[in-house]
């Protein structure tokens, strides 16, 4: 994925509207975006996205929040979504995608709650942990869109690609396309010459 891809996702982070429904394809430009966000040393690369991420975030929590602890939400949200988007077990993805929601909707709770001065609406402490004190759905922020969708997508779609080299590794799998090791033709054709070189070095040797 190039720096273009990174540019596409600030102008649809820049161009919704709150309660605006994104769509799969949208969503995903996201995802791969944050996922493959260079790292903080990196500050000509992530300046741009990162400041659409900050948008992104203020969507729930508001303006109350500093930047660098904004910068940091940022930056551990990749972890958590690259842990998931590594993993090839369905239980930790869908668990690592539900906990990102679920803690991001505590901080839209909580800072709600903050503004409002109105008191939470957890339910007292109970015997038992089921029944009527579960929380409710959260609003549909963009954020909860987007968690949301990687969660119901993850297991058969995302996708590392298989180029040690490649600057933009974390990719969605066309839907349809039963395999895809590689996130682009360059990638694939990267690897490509390098097995062939490999191949030629092995028989050169075994001609020794």
């Amino acid at each position: 994925m190039s720096i273009l891809l990174h540019m596409t996702a600030v102008r649809l982070l820049t161009g919704n509207q709150k309660g605006e429904r994104l769509s799969p394809a949208a969503i995903e430009k996201l995802l791969t975006a944050l996922a493959n966000l260079p790292d903080k040393d990196n500050l000509q690369l992530r300046s741009p996205i990162t400041a659409k991420f900050t948008d992104l975030l203020k969507d729930g929590i508001g303006d109350t929040i500093g930047p660098e602890t904004l910068l940091e939400n940022i930056y551990g949200l990749r972890s958590d979504l690259r842990t998931a988007w590594d993993s090839r077990d369905l239980r930790v993805q869908e668990w690592v995608a539900f906990e990102l929601r679920r803690l991001y909707s505590v901080a839209v709770r909580d800072q709600n709650k903050a503004i409002t001065g109105k008191p939470s609406r957890r339910k007292p402490e109970r015997d038992s942990y089921f029944g009527s004190g579960r929380e409710p759905a959260p609003k549909l922020t963009v954020l909860e869109q987007v968690l949301f969708h990687f969660q119901r997508i993850a297991e058969t779609r995302a996708m590392h690609c298989r180029n040690p080299d490649c600057q933009h590794p974390y990719f969605f799998k066309p839907v349809g396309q039963r395999t895809a090791a590689y996130c682009s033709a360059d990638c694939s054709e990267v690897a490509r010459r390098q097995t062939f070189r490999s191949s030629q070095k092995k028989r050169r040797e075994g001609n020794l």
